[in-house]
């Protein structure tokens, strides 16, 4: 969600980042820095300035410190340093965010109330809202203000946008939810863990998240639509509907819906957790793949996929591999076909950049399958 940040705030998290990755160095060419960031010097000094100021008037001083001189950089990094940290903050403190969380709760009245309270003129709120409606917009979501709901969109849309965005901000807490009684929350997970024992504990915490935003959507009465667009005829080895319906559809009575939007309910959730974690290997010890699977467009896709790579790197994968690769590319096919604004999600991006500096043989690796990949299947969904 680094796009609904201001330039100058996305500058100094760039810097930020450049240290983290070179923090065994205390001393940084100027040089060196402007060419891998491909900023003049007139632009990194303001950039390093800037972040000077943030320093003070954050009292970010226990975090790091720096010296700017003519050639270098000195950046003493302590060990409480961490790039969450100071993302986190900025998503935290963004005028986007703060306009989103008051729509999530509720509690939004008015744009002038809004802007009054932040202390904003109008150019700067409307300024801010365009960078918002642009990233609302890779989730098929519009803004309209005098419409009650605020966002117009999919439900299952809107939540996965509310999700991206405090996933970003509030990692693995559910303090974004202010009428929501998170202690209901609890036993719903202690609930998770006893049907499914292997779920590694981050998949617990990110579906914590996803719960406490559909609850606080169902209790506003945003209810996903019988006529959604996401699939009702795909299940899951890890999480299998039937599961699901037993674990959630007490929580789902407590609010009086009909069985027509508890089945939707139940659909939408059931989608939207199986395709948002990646599996461990470990689940596929006991696990096999079920026939319904091989009976998926998305499965083939899959399957297609990785025939290629076993040619490619000339492997030949164990059962537990196979159905490792096989049920985590199949959840991924569904999850980019049916839910939309997943570059927004810096839980799953993959930063190439960094893996060609750390493993370069896996990088180069990598760089030349994708070449053989578009060479064999040129119409493989992307």
């Amino acid at each position: 969600m680094h796009k609904l940040l201001d330039k100058e705030e996305r500058n100094t998290l760039t810097c930020l980042e450049y240290f983290s990755k070179e923090r065994t160095l205390k001393t940084h060419n100027i040089q060196s820095m402007m060419d891998e960031l491909q900023w003049t010097r007139r632009s990194l000094v303001k950039n390093i300035d800037f972040l000077q100021s943030e320093i003070t008037a954050q009292q970010w001083e226990n975090y790091l410190t720096l010296h700017l001189t003519a050639t270098t950089i000195e950046v003493e990094l302590s060990h409480l340093f961490s790039i969450d940290f100071f993302a986190n903050h900025y998503i935290i403190q963004s005028v986007p965010f703060q306009f989103c969380l008051e729509i999530f709760n509720g509690d939004f009245e008015s744009l002038k109330m809004f802007t009054e309270k932040n202390f904003l003129s109008k150019p700067t709120m409307y300024r801010k809202i365009n960078v918002l409606k642009k990233v609302l917009a890779d989730f098929e979501i519009t803004v309209d203000l005098a419409d009650e709901r605020r966002f117009i969109g999919e439900e299952h849309q809107i939540r996965y946008f509310f999700y991206c965005l405090f996933s970003d901000a509030y990692p693995y807490t559910t303090v974004f939810t202010h009428s929501l009684d998170i202690e209901l929350l609890n036993p719903l997970m202690e609930e998770l863990i006893v049907l499914h024992p292997r779920m590694t504990y981050t998949s617990v915490l990110k579906i914590r998240t996803f719960i406490a935003i559909t609850l606080t959507r169902i209790q506003q009465q945003h209810i996903i639509d019988a006529a959604s667009s996401l699939p009702t005829d795909c299940d899951s080895i890890i999480l299998p509907k039937k599961n699901i319906t037993t674990w959630f559809s007490p929580s789902l009575q407590t609010y009086h819906l009909t069985t027509d939007q508890v089945d939707s309910e139940l659909n939408g959730l059931h989608f939207m957790l199986s395709t948002l974690n990646i599996y461990p290997m470990s689940y596929f010890e006991t696990a096999h793949v079920p026939s319904f699977l091989y009976d998926s467009e998305f499965t083939r896709n899959a399957e297609t996929l990785l025939m290629h790579y076993c040619a490619f790197f000339s492997l030949a994968l164990t059962t537990n591999e196979y159905s490792y690769l096989l049920s985590n590319l199949t959840a991924i096919n569904r999850h980019m076909l049916h839910v939309k604004g997943s570059q927004h999600n810096s839980r799953i991006q993959l930063n190439l950049e960094i893996i060609g500096k750390s493993h370069p043989y896996i990088y180069q690796a990598c760089l030349a399958f994708y070449d053989y990949l578009e060479k064999k299947i040129n119409d493989y969904p992307q």
